[in-house]
């Protein structure tokens, strides 16, 4: 009846005074004082004129339908007619974040529908270039609880409030009928109470490209993007709208996981060289991450530590160029580098040496361009642990070979050219320790450009460490090279062929040069019958000059007296022929040799047989005064 009173008094104009609440809401001055009693004639009398003369519910606070009978998404408006009982003293707390319950205090109504709206209030970014869509600026609570008779109402902040100031209103009505409003205390503010941590940026390091981007790995993250707000060396980043990135902004998305910021058309302008990283999510700021946007493409460093590389080949080659001008034509500075002169083959203590000093350049190179130009460091990186070692170790095993073959002598020569099968034999005979020791260094350097140059130059910071026990493998295997090069006799290295056709006389020079070897033209062997008896006691040739080395020669002549039919046939006196002489260890040696007719002379020599002299491709010796070279290997 008290709620009939107010209504009527309130459509007949009452004049009694009203005076403003605590909570600025208008209340009659009567309802300060106790009313006075009412008879039951006078109530029934009042009830019949409520009922004549108050308009529709519906009409007094119901929002208007948008154009063509859609509903309106613009917030409720409040109706003209204020309600002077409902009123609200505090609003409690003032501060609050995403799921926390709110109570208001006050005089409500308890048997009608209650819902809260909070308005954002003006609060335009500055920094913001081309800032992201703004969000619906208010937001509907329609869940409110009234207890205490109509003293209190609690509701929860909803999960779609954003972190901002807003000022709230009450809306009261009964079911989609809105018949008052009342603005609570405010300001009110929605803040961020947990605690951001920016786990990682991946990738530490971008690369230049037409769409730059990372992932910010972090706790805390909001589930709305632009409450998320980057910071680069403490300067606000603002977002972009979706579409194509204007001026200094990123565009960022929010992944499923709710952990990953990810983000995309990093602007360059920005985002040059090492930067540091943070967040803030409301009021909450991370700690700063470093982030670095390469000045070169990924592929960069590698191409440049190869031209570095080869660049250096072609100084050391231009320097040692006039050495290659003695040897035979078509003998290369790459193939010279690795080839005994004194055996005419490759050398595996050079190759050992070669390999392990060009994979280090690369591999110190490559972490220095690395660094440098996309890591943004331009500080000189340190030597990985025991990659010396290593150095020492090949360094080492090559200048022993030098003086175990000088003391020992050189392996055999093997086939009539150079070839890979060098690295693996001597002379012709495959050496265990050889190839173990191949293998290890094959191995080793592989490995080691492979860790080093197949790591990103983005996360590349030192180059592989040597382990100890590949350390201690290493000087084993060189130990057992060494220790082969000791125990094993020296081999025959021919370093030339002299024929004279009559009766076949043939004297070879070289070293190590056993009398007993076996003795071959072409595929033939010449047997202990086919030399002469007198000039060849026992079938075996004569020695011409003995080598310093008991047992082997550095000139033998033999004398064949028995010969197939075919060597007496012009054509196989045209072509080229191959001696080959296998010590009695199996170490062999071949030079090719040609034999001419006797009676083809050469100008001045009447009757006289005619010589030919065959020399090794790599030899410098050979000439007609029968000087002999001395071994010089280091394989």
């Amino acid at each position: 009846m008290r709620t009939i009173e107010r209504a009527i008094r309130a459509k007949t104009c009452d004049p009694r005074p009203t005076h403003v609440g605590a909570a600025g809401t208008s209340r009659s001055a009567g309802a300060a004082r106790s009313r006075p009693r009412t008879s039951p004639f006078m109530r029934i009398t009042l009830l019949a004129a409520a009922l004549l003369l108050a308009p529709p519910l519906h009409a007094q606070g119901a929002p208007a339908a948008a154009p063509g009978g859609e509903r309106s998404t613009s917030p409720p408006a409040a109706p003209s007619r204020v309600d002077p009982r409902p009123w609200a003293q505090v609003v409690s707390p003032m501060q609050a974040t995403r799921g926390e319950m709110i109570t208001i205090t006050g005089d409500f109504p308890r048997d009608a529908a209650i819902e809260i709206l909070f308005v954002r209030q003006a609060t335009a970014v500055a920094d913001s270039l081309q800032p992201l869509p703004a969000p619906q600026p208010w937001t509907r609570v329609r869940e409110v609880v009234v207890r205490d008779s109509g003293k209190t109402l609690q509701f929860v902040i909803p999960v779609e409030a954003r972190f901002d100031t807003y000022q709230l209103s009450a809306l009261f009505g009964r079911g989609a009928e809105q018949a008052d409003s009342i603005a609570l205390p405010g300001p009110f503010q929605v803040v961020n109470r947990t605690a951001v941590k920016l786990n990682a940026v991946v990738p530490a390091v971008g690369f230049p490209g037409d769409s730059m981007q990372a992932s910010l790995v972090a706790d805390g993250l909001s589930p709305f993007a632009d409450e998320n707000r980057v910071l680069v060396n403490g300067r606000l980043i603002p977002a972009c709208a979706t579409g194509p990135a204007a001026g200094a902004c990123i565009r960022q998305e929010v992944l499923p996981d709710g952990h990953t910021l990810h983000l995309t058309a990093l602007p360059r302008s920005i985002f040059r060289g090492p930067v540091k990283v943070r967040l803030r999510v409301g009021e909450q700021l991370s700690d700063e991450l470093p982030f670095t946007i390469s000045r070169v493409n990924e592929r960069t460093p590698l191409l440049y530590a190869l031209l570095m590389l080869a660049l250096l080949g072609t100084v050391v080659g231009l320097m040692l160029r006039p050495l290659t001008r003695g040897m035979r034509r078509g003998t290369g500075l790459l193939r010279a580098a690795f080839l005994d002169t004194a055996t005419n083959t490759y050398s595996l203590s050079k190759l050992q040496f070669y390999l392990w000093t060009a994979a280090a350049l690369l591999g110190y190179t490559y972490l220095t361009i690395s660094r440098s130009l996309v890591q943004g460091d331009f500080t000189l990186p340190d030597v990985p642990r025991n990659l010396p070692g290593i150095l020492l170790i090949t360094a080492g095993t090559s200048v022993l070979a030098v003086g175990i073959t000088g003391a020992r002598g050189s392996k055999g020569a093997g086939g009539m050219h150079p070839s890979a099968a060098d690295f693996l034999t001597t002379g012709g005979v495959v050496a265990p320790e050889r190839l173990q020791f191949f293998v290890w260094t094959v191995i080793g350097v592989g490995a080691f450009l492979l860790l080093t140059l197949f790591t990103s130059p983005a996360r590349i910071d030192t180059l592989p460490s040597v382990p100890e026990g590949f350390l201690y493998l290493m000087g084993i295997s060189s130990a057992g090279y060494l220790g082969g090069k000791l125990a094993r006799p020296p081999g025959p290295v021919l370093n030339r062929v002299e024929a004279v056709m009559g009766s076949l006389e043939v004297r070879l020079e070289g070293t190590h040069l056993s009398p007993d070897a076996t003795l071959q033209i072409d595929t033939t062997e010449l047997l202990a019958r086919m030399l002469d008896a007198e000039k060849n006691p026992n079938g075996r040739p004569a020695v011409a000059v003995a080598d310093e080395q008991a047992g082997f020669a550095r000139a033998l002549e033999l004398y064949v007296t028995i010969m197939p039919d075919e060597w007496a046939r012009p054509e196989w006196l045209a072509r080229e022929h191959t001696f080959t002489i296998i010590n009695p260890d199996g170490q062999k040696a071949v030079l090719p040799f040609q034999v001419t007719s006797p009676t083809t002379l050469p100008t001045g020599q009447a009757g006289g047989p005619m010589t030919t002299t065959a020399t090794t491709d790599a030899t410098t010796s050979g000439d007609a005064s029968g000087s002999l070279p001395a071994a010089s290997d280091t394989r």
